[in-house]
Protein backbone atom coordinates (compact mmCIF):
# COMPACT_ATOMS: atom_id res chain seq x y z
CA UNK A 1 0.00 0.00 0.00
CA UNK A 2 1.44 3.64 -0.44
CA UNK A 3 1.86 5.95 2.22
CA UNK A 4 0.10 9.04 1.82
CA UNK A 5 1.75 11.98 0.66
CA UNK A 6 3.14 14.44 2.62
CA UNK A 7 2.16 17.96 2.92
CA UNK A 8 5.45 20.25 3.52
CA UNK A 9 4.72 23.38 4.87
CA UNK A 10 6.17 26.91 3.21
CA UNK A 11 10.06 27.39 3.32
CA UNK A 12 9.83 30.66 5.49
CA UNK A 13 11.43 31.98 8.80
CA UNK A 14 8.91 30.52 11.10
CA UNK A 15 9.70 27.03 9.70
CA UNK A 16 13.23 27.51 8.96
CA UNK A 17 13.73 29.16 12.26
CA UNK A 18 17.98 28.46 13.41
CA UNK A 19 18.70 27.77 9.62
CA UNK A 20 16.81 31.27 8.31
CA UNK A 21 16.94 30.42 4.92
CA UNK A 22 16.85 27.13 2.48
CA UNK A 23 20.87 28.03 1.94
CA UNK A 24 21.61 27.76 5.64
CA UNK A 25 19.72 24.65 5.77
CA UNK A 26 21.83 23.27 3.19
CA UNK A 27 25.09 24.64 4.70
CA UNK A 28 24.07 22.76 8.13
CA UNK A 29 23.11 19.32 6.63
CA UNK A 30 26.30 19.56 4.35
CA UNK A 31 28.45 20.35 7.29
CA UNK A 32 26.99 17.22 9.64
CA UNK A 33 27.81 14.55 6.95
CA UNK A 34 30.75 15.95 6.89
CA UNK A 35 33.89 13.50 7.78
CA UNK A 36 33.93 12.30 10.94
CA UNK A 37 30.03 12.45 11.37
CA UNK A 38 29.02 13.32 14.81
CA UNK A 39 26.33 10.75 15.33
CA UNK A 40 24.96 12.99 18.06
CA UNK A 41 24.44 15.37 14.87
CA UNK A 42 21.19 13.18 13.97
CA UNK A 43 19.65 12.43 17.27
CA UNK A 44 15.87 12.49 18.25
CA UNK A 45 16.15 16.27 18.58
CA UNK A 46 16.75 17.12 14.84
CA UNK A 47 13.52 15.65 14.35
CA UNK A 48 9.75 16.86 14.65
CA UNK A 49 7.44 14.28 16.79
CA UNK A 50 5.58 12.86 14.32
CA UNK A 51 8.55 13.19 11.41
CA UNK A 52 8.43 10.63 9.09
CA UNK A 53 11.20 9.07 6.85
CA UNK A 54 10.86 6.99 3.72
CA UNK A 55 14.03 4.89 1.98
CA UNK A 56 14.98 3.35 -0.97
CA UNK A 57 12.24 0.35 -0.29
CA UNK A 58 8.73 0.44 0.00
CA UNK A 59 8.56 -0.65 3.25
CA UNK A 60 11.25 1.49 4.26
CA UNK A 61 9.49 4.41 6.18
CA UNK A 62 9.94 6.03 9.89
CA UNK A 63 7.27 7.68 11.65
CA UNK A 64 8.86 9.61 14.88
CA UNK A 65 11.84 11.18 16.28
CA UNK A 66 13.12 8.43 18.83
CA UNK A 67 13.07 5.68 15.41
CA UNK A 68 15.16 8.55 13.52
CA UNK A 69 17.50 9.10 15.78
CA UNK A 70 17.92 6.03 16.83
CA UNK A 71 18.22 4.97 12.85
CA UNK A 72 21.24 7.09 12.54
CA UNK A 73 23.21 6.50 15.44
CA UNK A 74 22.78 2.72 14.81
CA UNK A 75 24.05 3.83 10.98
CA UNK A 76 27.01 5.59 12.14
CA UNK A 77 28.03 2.64 15.07
CA UNK A 78 28.25 0.31 12.52
CA UNK A 79 29.91 2.23 9.79
CA UNK A 80 32.13 4.93 11.68
CA UNK A 81 33.53 5.98 8.50
CA UNK A 82 30.47 6.95 6.41
CA UNK A 83 29.84 10.44 5.75
CA UNK A 84 28.37 12.52 2.83
CA UNK A 85 29.46 14.73 0.06
CA UNK A 86 26.52 17.25 -1.82
CA UNK A 87 26.70 17.81 -4.90
CA UNK A 88 24.05 20.22 -5.48
CA UNK A 89 20.83 21.14 -4.18
CA UNK A 90 17.79 22.91 -5.20
CA UNK A 91 14.67 24.25 -3.43
CA UNK A 92 10.71 25.20 -4.53
CA UNK A 93 8.46 27.14 -1.61
CA UNK A 94 8.41 23.73 0.38
CA UNK A 95 10.21 21.18 0.06
CA UNK A 96 14.75 21.31 -0.02
CA UNK A 97 16.09 18.78 -2.82
CA UNK A 98 19.77 17.62 -2.34
CA UNK A 99 21.65 15.67 -4.92
CA UNK A 100 24.93 13.89 -2.76
CA UNK A 101 26.86 10.73 -2.17
CA UNK A 102 27.33 8.62 0.82
CA UNK A 103 31.24 8.50 0.97
CA UNK A 104 33.08 5.78 2.83
CA UNK A 105 36.14 4.39 3.22
CA UNK A 106 37.89 1.25 4.26
CA UNK A 107 38.43 0.96 7.76
CA UNK A 108 42.03 -0.49 7.31
CA UNK A 109 42.59 1.32 3.69
CA UNK A 110 41.51 5.29 4.24
CA UNK A 111 42.64 5.74 0.75
CA UNK A 112 40.49 3.27 -0.72
CA UNK A 113 37.15 5.86 -1.19
CA UNK A 114 34.00 4.59 -2.48
CA UNK A 115 31.01 6.84 -3.56
CA UNK A 116 27.28 6.33 -3.97
CA UNK A 117 24.87 8.69 -5.20
CA UNK A 118 22.06 9.94 -3.01
CA UNK A 119 18.81 11.75 -3.77
CA UNK A 120 17.06 13.47 -0.64
CA UNK A 121 14.03 15.15 -0.33
CA UNK A 122 13.19 17.22 2.94
CA UNK A 123 9.90 19.46 4.57
CA UNK A 124 10.87 21.04 7.77
CA UNK A 125 8.63 22.25 10.56
CA UNK A 126 9.92 25.03 13.09
CA UNK A 127 13.29 24.26 13.11
CA UNK A 128 13.09 20.51 13.07
CA UNK A 129 12.62 18.06 9.77
CA UNK A 130 9.33 16.79 9.18
CA UNK A 131 9.93 14.69 6.38
CA UNK A 132 12.47 13.03 4.30
CA UNK A 133 12.37 11.20 1.18
CA UNK A 134 15.63 9.27 0.23
CA UNK A 135 16.37 7.26 -2.92
CA UNK A 136 19.37 5.71 -3.94
CA UNK A 137 20.58 2.09 -4.77
CA UNK A 138 21.00 -0.29 -1.71
CA UNK A 139 22.82 -2.77 -3.19
CA UNK A 140 25.62 -0.23 -4.60
CA UNK A 141 25.76 1.06 -0.75
CA UNK A 142 26.59 -2.54 0.58
CA UNK A 143 28.54 -3.45 -1.73
CA UNK A 144 30.24 -0.19 -0.83
CA UNK A 145 29.88 -0.51 2.58
CA UNK A 146 31.16 -4.56 2.14
CA UNK A 147 34.81 -3.20 0.63
CA UNK A 148 34.95 -0.70 3.14
CA UNK A 149 34.03 -3.62 6.25
CA UNK A 150 34.93 -6.95 5.46
CA UNK A 151 34.51 -7.99 9.28
CA UNK A 152 30.82 -7.31 8.87
CA UNK A 153 30.30 -8.55 5.42
CA UNK A 154 27.61 -11.55 6.70
CA UNK A 155 29.13 -15.47 6.02
CA UNK A 156 32.57 -14.55 6.44
CA UNK A 157 34.50 -17.45 8.17
CA UNK A 158 37.71 -17.24 9.45
CA UNK A 159 36.84 -13.97 11.45
CA UNK A 160 38.36 -14.38 14.75
CA UNK A 161 36.69 -12.60 17.29
CA UNK A 162 33.59 -11.34 15.28
CA UNK A 163 30.69 -13.17 15.89
CA UNK A 164 28.43 -14.05 13.02
CA UNK A 165 25.22 -11.07 15.27
CA UNK A 166 28.29 -8.45 14.66
CA UNK A 167 28.56 -8.32 11.03
CA UNK A 168 25.70 -6.71 9.86
CA UNK A 169 24.86 -5.37 6.43
CA UNK A 170 23.21 -2.36 5.62
CA UNK A 171 19.97 -3.93 4.19
CA UNK A 172 19.34 -5.74 7.62
CA UNK A 173 20.40 -2.49 9.29
CA UNK A 174 17.85 -0.47 7.35
CA UNK A 175 15.42 -2.90 7.41
CA UNK A 176 15.21 -4.10 10.86
CA UNK A 177 15.54 -0.13 12.43
CA UNK A 178 12.51 0.53 9.86
CA UNK A 179 10.86 -2.56 12.17
CA UNK A 180 8.70 -1.82 15.11
CA UNK A 181 10.58 -3.78 18.04
CA UNK A 182 14.25 -3.22 19.89
CA UNK A 183 17.04 -2.28 18.04
CA UNK A 184 19.13 -4.42 17.15
CA UNK A 185 23.08 -4.92 19.10
CA UNK A 186 25.48 -3.33 16.89
CA UNK A 187 29.05 -2.57 18.23
CA UNK A 188 31.70 -0.19 16.70
CA UNK A 189 35.03 -1.94 15.16
CA UNK A 190 37.99 -2.06 17.02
Amino acid sequence: MPSKPYKCLPLDEHNLKQWKTPEGFEAWHADIWKFKVKPRNFGPQVFTKGCVMEGPRPHDRLVGNIGAGRFFQGLFLAYPNLSGEHVSWACNDNQVFFNWCFVTTGAKDPANVVKVAVMDVFCIDQGLVAYRLTEFDMNTLQSALDQAYPRLRPGVRGIRGVPPQERVPIGYLWTRLHQEGPAPTVRPLR
